[in-house]
């Protein structure tokens, strides 16, 4: 009778310490899935961020060439000002006083 009483204290105690380990490890488990949670929202954040940027590279991009565009047509157009004033100068220089 004492050993069975004995054995079923035992069993008890290796019972909490079963239910005690669960516990431990349902509490751990419910850790890891909330920065699961944190992991996968930054990583979101940060994607939406990334993908912002390339945006950007692709308008400032644009915008270069937009004014590199603008700046070749000012020197061409500065060329033949330039042109048109020597022609002009030519003519004026014709003219004695």
């Amino acid at each position: 009778m004492k050993q069975s009483r004995e054995s079923s204290d035992t069993s008890v105690q290796k019972t909490m310490e079963t239910a005690d380990s669960l516990n431990r490890i349902s509490e751990s488990v419910a850790r890891i899935s909330k920065m699961k949670i944190h992991i996968a929202t930054a990583s979101e954040e940060q994607t939406n961020v990334t993908e912002e940027i390339a945006r950007n590279i692709t308008n400032i991009s644009d915008v270069t060439e937009v004014i590199s565009q603008a700046a070749n047509e000012t020197v061409e157009t500065s060329e033949k000002l330039s042109s048109i004033g020597n022609v002009i100068n030519k003519e004026v220089d014709q003219f004695v006083i």
